[in-house]
């Protein structure tokens, strides 16, 4: 199972549906993967395979959830620049760097 998806990604079919089909059309295909001509594994098949390869209780890598990012408030009067979002400020860090060289000499 493993080979034959590593072969249908080197193909670049990205559906197990397709591929599946694939190896039902294509012989060579079939043989590749280590399967015998017309006795080629269905889909349901590749599925279990992943879920037996995953072995994780979670179905995706990482989670969907992101934080949420910083809203921008708007200025109180036209013209103004808004309040900027990053925690810290350039002269902030600048003030950090000059106090850490400052202390190394």
């Amino acid at each position: 199972m493993q080979r034959s998806y590593l072969l249908s990604i080197d193909f670049k079919v990205t559906s197990i549906t397709d591929w599946a089909a694939q190896l039902k059309i294509n012989p060579l295909y079939a043989l590749l993967s280590g399967f015998e001509v017309g006795d080629t594994p269905g889909v349901g098949t590749f599925y279990d395979f992943f879920n037996r390869l995953w072995n994780a209780d979670d179905n995706n890598l990482s989670s969907h959830l992101r934080p949420l990012k910083a809203s921008v408030k708007k200025p109180k009067k036209k013209g103004e620049k808004a309040d900027p979002i990053e925690k810290l400020t350039v002269e902030h860090l600048f003030k950090e760097l000059e106090e850490t060289t400052g202390s190394c000499r």
